[in-house]
C-alpha cells in the first residue's frame, strides 16, 4: 500500500468515525464554538491539551478538533493523531507568545490545522517561537496544516523521520522550516512564503533529510544548507527570494536535481572553509533564471565553451586541473563564475558582467586555487570584479575592469562578511610592453599620469594593494575599438561620472547621472545634440559621444518675516518707516528685493527697491527700505517681492491678506502695516 493511499484512508476512517460519533454523543462547546473528541474513547473536551492531558487518552488516540478557534498552547506528551475538521477555518492560536504546538513525544501525526500567532522574536540562540516545534523527537508527521505568524513556522532539533508535506506556511520572521542537528526530515510539497531569513534550512550536522517539489518565494534565502552533508534537493520551484540557494561551510556532498531557480539578485552561493564544502553535486537539470546549472567538481583536461556547455547560467569548477573556459558570456548571470581548490586553468575571452547584488560578491571568485592564467576577458558592472581567498600566483592580463563597483578584493572572506582574511598574490601583468589590464576608475585614480612613449599604456602602475600592483596597465582594453564620451555640465549641478572625457570599450553602456545642486533641478541632456530628458541616461558606446547636461533654476527665494522701526505700535505722524527682511536663495542667487506698500487698502501701490546691508551670512542677505511718513489716520500696507537671477519671485504678504494690524492694538512688532490714528 502506497503512503499517499494509506494517509487517504486514514482521514477516510476519521471522518466515518466523526460522523457516527455525533449520532450517539452531546458536546460540550468550547468558548470559542469548537469541539474536541477523543475518537477512540468518544469522551469530548474543550480543550485540546484537555483531551490530550485526559486520563482516557492514551498511545495511538486520534484527537478530532471541529471548526473554530482554539487560543491555546499545546504540549503533545502522548504517541497521537491530532487531527482538524477543516484545515482552513480549525485554528490553534498562539496569542503571540511562546510556541503554539510543542511535540516532547515519538510518533505523533498533525494534520488540517491552521496553527498561527505564536512568538516572532528569536535571538538566534535556544530554541525558537514557532508554530510546531519537537526536540529529540521521532516518527513526526506534519501534514496540510497552514503554519503562519511565528519566528519559525517549523523547528525540530535532535530529531528523525520527520515528515513535513503539503503544509502552508507563512510569514516566519526568521524561517519557514528548520531542521537542526537532525536526520531523515522530509520537506515535500510545502508551499513557503515570506519567512525572513530562510524558506526552507538544515543546519548543524542534518543528514539523510530529502527536500523536494516546494515552492519557496519572497525570503532571503530560499533554500539554506548549513555545515550538513548527505541531503537530496529535488525539483523546487525558487522564486523572487534575494538568494535562491545557499550552501554555506557544508561538511560534504549535498545532491541537487531538477531545481528551478529565478532570483534578481543570486541564485546560488556555495562557500565555507575547506574544500569540502565545495563539493556538491548539481547536475544540468537545475535550471537559474532559465539557464544551465554546470558544476564540475574533479575533472581534469576538459574544454568549456558554448558548444560544449550551452546557455550556461550558472559556473563553478571545484577541485579541477587544465580546465579551459572559453569564450563564454556570464553576463547578468548574477553569481559570476567560482575556481575552488582548482590550478593551471586558463580562462579565454569570457565575459563577467551585471552581477550586482547586495552582498561583495558575483563577478569571479577564487577560492584556495592558483596557477590559473585569466587572459582578454571583461569584467564589468559587477559589485566585485575579482574575489580571491587564499589563491596565490595566478596571472591576469589583458582583461577590461570596466564601472565594478570594487574592481578586486585581495583579502576575501566570504560573501557573508567584510573582507579580514589573509592577502592574496598574484600577477597583474604580462610585463612591457605586452602590458597588463585596462581599468575605467584609471584616470580618475590617477589623474597625472601620462602615456610611456605611444605605447598605450600608462606610465603609473595601479595599485590593488601593498601585495599587488598592475605595473603596466593599458590606456585601452587590450585589442578593442574605444570610443571617447565627453560630459559637460551647465551650472547648478553635476553628474556622475564627472565632467570630463572618458574612454570606454565598443559597446559598453554607460549609465550617467546628473546631479542638481541645492537650489537647481535637472532640466535636460543634449546627447550629441538631441535632447534627451531621462535620468540617468543610458550612452552605448558605438561612436565617439558628447553628452551636456542642463540645470535650472526654478525654486523661488525664501523671504523671513519682515521687521521695521520704529514698531507698528509706535508710528508718530509724518515719520519715516525703515522696513527689514533676510532672503535667501540657493540657486541662481538674489536679483532684487522690492517694498510694495499702499495707503489705499491695495488699490494702487508704490515700489521701492530694497538695498542689500553687509551683514556677514552663509545663508541669507539682508535688505532694508524706508517708507516716507505720512499725516495723522493713514492706514500703510507693505509687502515684499523678491526675484532671483532665474526669473523666479517670491512674495511675502501673510498669504495676500496683507499685515492690516493699527498701531493702537498691541500688535506683533513685525507685522507689516501700521495707521497714524
Amino acid at each position: 500500500m502506497s503512503k499517499k493511499f494509506a494517509y487517504i484512508l486514514i482521514i477516510f476512517v476519521l471522518l466515518f468515525a466523526l460522523r457516527f460519533s455525533r449520532v450517539n454523543q452531546v458536546g460540550v462547546k468550547a468558548a470559542n464554538g469548537g469541539r474536541v473528541h477523543n475518537l477512540n474513547t468518544g469522551l469530548n473536551y474543550t480543550t485540546i491539551q484537555g483531551a490530550i492531558d485526559a486520563n482516557e487518552t492514551e498511545d495511538g488516540h486520534v484527537i478530532f478538533a471541529e471548526e473554530g478557534t482554539y487560543c491555546e498552547h499545546v504540549t503533545i506528551s502522548k504517541s497521537i493523531w491530532l487531527v482538524g475538521e477543516k484545515r482552513d477555518t480549525t485554528a490553534i492560536d498562539g496569542n503571540g507568545i511562546g510556541t503554539v504546538i510543542q511535540i516532547t513525544t515519538n510518533n505523533v501525526s498533525i494534520i488540517n490545522f491552521t496553527i498561527r500567532n505564536a512568538g516572532k522574536a528569536w535571538s538566534g540562540t535556544g530554541y525558537p517561537p514557532s508554530s510546531i516545534s519537537g526536540n529529540n523527537v521521532r516518527n513526526v508527521n506534519v501534514t496540510n496544516n497552514i503554519l503562519a505568524d511565528a519566528a519559525v513556522c517549523a523547528w525540530f532539533y535532535s530529531s528523525s523521520f520527520i515528515n513535513i508535506s503539503g503544509n502552508v506556511i507563512l510569514n516566519a520572521t526568521t524561517a519557514g522550516i528548520i531542521g537542526y542537528t537532525s536526520s531523515n526530515i522530509t520537506i515535500n510539497q510545502n508551499f513557503v512564503n515570506n519567512c525572513g531569513w530562510m524558506g526552507i534550512h538544515l543546519d548543524g550536522n542534518s543528514v539523510n533529510c530529502i527536500v523536494t517539489n516546494n515552492i519557496v518565494t519572497n525570503t532571503l534565502e530560499g533554500i539554506d544548507i548549513e555545515k550538513s552533508a548527505g541531503n537530496v534537493v529535488v525539483k523546487n520551484q525558487l522564486v523572487n527570494n534575494n538568494a535562491s540557494m545557499v550552501l554555506n561551510n557544508c561538511n560534504g556532498l549535498n545532491i541537487f536535481r531538477e531545481n528551478n531557480m529565478t532570483s534578481d539578485w543570486y541564485n546560488i552561493i556555495v562557500w565555507g572553509s575547506t574544500l569540502n564544502a565545495f563539493m556538491q553535486y548539481f547536475d544540468t537539470t537545475n535550471i537559474v533564471n532559465s539557464k544551465t546549472v554546470y558544476y564540475f567538481t574533479s575533472v581534469h583536461d576538459l574544454l568549456i565553451n558554448p558548444s560544449s556547455c550551452p546557455n550556461i547560467g550558472y559556473l563553478a569548477i571545484v577541485n579541477c586541473t587544465n580546465v579551459t573556459i572559453k569564450d563564454v558570456d556570464l553576463s547578468l548571470n548574477r553569481d559570476g563564475l567560482i575556481l575552488a581548490q582548482s590550478t593551471n586553468c586558463s580562462i579565454l575571452n569570457v565575459t563577467i558582467s551585471g552581477n550586482r547584488g547586495p552582498l561583495l560578491y558575483g563577478g569571479l571568485t577564487l577560492f584556495n586555487s592558483s596557477k590559473n592564467i585569466i587572459v582578454n576577458s571583461l569584467i564589468s558592472n559587477n559589485t566585485v570584479g575579482i574575489c580571491t581567498y587564499q589563491s596565490n600566483g595566478n596571472i591576469f592580463y589583458h582583461n577590461a575592469f570596466v564601472n565594478n563597483s570594487i574592481n578586486t578584493i585581495s583579502n576575501f572572506k566570504s560573501p557573508f562578511s567584510q573582507p579580514s582574511g589573509s592577502l592574496s598574490k598574484n600577477i597583474w601583468d604580462d610585463g612591457f610592453p605586452s602590458g597588463g589590464n585596462y581599468w575605467s576608475d584609471y584616470e580618475e585614480r590617477y589623474p597625472d599620469a601620462s602615456e610611456i612613449d605611444g605605447s598605450g599604456i600608462w606610465d603609473t602602475p595601479y595599485i590593488i594593494d601593498e601585495n599587488n600592483q598592475d605595473r603596466y596597465p593599458l590606456m585601452y582594453p587590450y585589442g578593442a575599438q574605444t570610443y571617447k564620451l565627453t560630459i559637460a555640465t551647465t551650472s547648478g549641478g553635476t553628474t556622475n561620472p564627472s565632467a570630463g572625457t572618458h574612454t570606454y570599450a565598443n559597446g559598453t553602456t554607460v549609465s550617467v547621472t546628473a546631479i542638481p545642486n541645492i537650489g537647481f533641478s535637472f532640466d535636460y541632456w543634449l546627447l550629441d545634440g538631441e535632447k534627451r530628458t531621462e535620468n540617468p541616461i543610458s550612452v552605448i558606446m558605438d561612436a565617439n559621444h558628447t553628452l551636456e547636461a542642463y540645470f535650472v533654476d526654478d525654486i523661488p527665494p525664501e523671504i523671513s518675516d519682515p521687521w521695521q522701526d520704529p514698531p507698528a505700535n509706535n508710528v508718530q505722524p509724518f515719520q519715516n518707516v525703515t522696513v527689514w527682511v533676510n532672503v535667501t536663495d540657493y540657486g541662481t542667487g538674489v536679483k532684487n528685493v522690492t517694498l510694495w506698500y499702499s495707503i489705499d487698502n491695495g488699490t494702487s501701490w508704490s515700489i521701492r527697491n530694497m538695498t542689500a546691508l553687509p551683514i556677514p551670512s552663509d545663508t541669507w542677505i539682508t535688505y532694508e527700505a524706508t517708507i516716507d511718513g505720512y499725516e495723522n489716520c493713514t492706514w500703510v500696507t507693505y509687502k515684499i517681492i523678491a526675484y532671483d537671477n532665474a526669473g523666479n519671485n517670491a512674495t511675502k504678504d501673510n498669504n495676500g491678506y496683507g499685515y492690516n494690524t493699527t498701531s493702537y492694538q498691541n500688535s506683533h512688532p513685525r507685522q507689516s502695516s501700521y495707521c497714524l490714528c
